[in-house]
């Protein structure tokens, strides 16, 4: 089993959370249309997301699941 940990600032949302880290993973070559595919969720609404607008909480939900994949999952270490 792993464990991921998120602190949040004082009255962050885990929703503000995630747009954050969404926003940071973005670069010259990891763009939002590359961020959709690995979500399986529309561009349009990744768009969305991206800018914190409202969403289904489904897009909150792929993001956190692709977050897990790339940050925890993706480990070094076993166990």
């Amino acid at each position: 089993m792993k464990v991921l940990t998120i602190y949040l600032s004082e009255g962050e949302t885990l929703s503000q959370w995630a747009v954050k880290e969404a926003n940071t993973l973005l670069n010259p070559r990891y763009k939002i249309v590359h961020l959709a595919i690995d979500m399986k969720v529309p561009y349009h609404t990744v768009r969305r997301f991206i800018a914190g607008e409202n969403v289904a909480l489904d897009v909150l939900d792929n993001f956190i699941q692709l977050y897990l994949h790339k940050h925890v999952y993706a480990g070094k270490w076993n166990g």
